[in-house]
């Protein structure tokens, strides 16, 4: 598939793959796991990025320019449930039914999480560093963690759900100058409790464990990758070129 997206989402139930497709008429699209059969789901958007499915609700839910929305996987029963200045990065804590995204900004980036409904708007994680207003990185709910990716300072943090007892688990710094990053993590994705992402600057898919310890290349000369998801013994990746 030839994409104009930042972020990917895998329907493992019914073997399909959805993305937002940015541009003047932003839509909200799916296609089968080999990338045939492509339809709209939506269209008429702003600026479609992030997107989380709930199979279980049979819910699609995503960002679209300052604000996240809500509809049925057919894009039937569209509403939006709340406003926010430049939603990113989104995702769904399943056992709290919560929604978690990250507030884009110029130099500073925000985790806030609501309610399913929109309801109950709270500040997780504030002054995430983005000095060059660069695309943050992805976010990930596993268990009682919250991961999250900063390019700019090449690290991936581990926190508690409410953002407390935040703690670099990933940082890969040049051996002769540990100050100096090597990587840009941005896409993350936890499956069969391993954490995974996409590094733009190594051209790499890389994983470790949950608390960042063994490393391993997975996917190597992948080239401008954006995001990483993992179904049915497959990894998608999503590449800007």
């Amino acid at each position: 598939l030839s994409l104009s997206s930042m972020r990917i989402y895998l329907d493992s139930v019914h073997n399909k793959i959805y993305w937002g497709e940015r541009g003047s008429q932003g839509s909200i699209k799916q296609a089968n796991l080999d990338g045939t059969n492509i339809e709209t789901v939506l269209s008429g958007l702003d600026d479609p990025r992030a997107l989380f499915l709930d199979t279980s609700s049979g819910k699609l839910y995503f960002s679209d320019a300052s604000s996240i929305k809500v509809s049925n996987l057919d894009g039937t029963s569209l509403q939006t449930i709340l406003s926010t200045p430049q939603p990113i990065s989104l995702t769904f804590d399943m056992s709290n039914h919560k929604i978690y995204w990250v507030e884009h900004s110029q130099t500073i980036d925000r985790i806030k999480k609501a309610d399913i409904d929109g309801s109950n708007i709270q500040l997780v994680i504030d002054n995430i560093p983005n000095p060059y207003g660069l695309v943050p990185g992805d976010l990930e709910v596993y268990g009682d963690k919250i991961y999250y990716a900063e390019p700019s300072d090449g690290k991936i943090f581990r926190a508690n759900l409410d953002g407390s007892n935040s703690e670099v688990i990933v940082f890969i710094y040049d051996p002769t100058n540990p100050n100096l990053k090597i990587s840009e993590p941005i896409g993350l994705e936890v499956y069969n409790n391993k954490l995974f992402w996409s590094d733009f600057t190594s051209n790499k898919i890389q994983s470790s464990n949950l608390d960042g310890s063994r490393i391993s290349d997975v996917v190597i000369n992948v080239h401008d990758s954006v995001d990483v998801q993992i179904g049915n013994g497959r990894i998608y990746i999503l590449t800007l070129t």
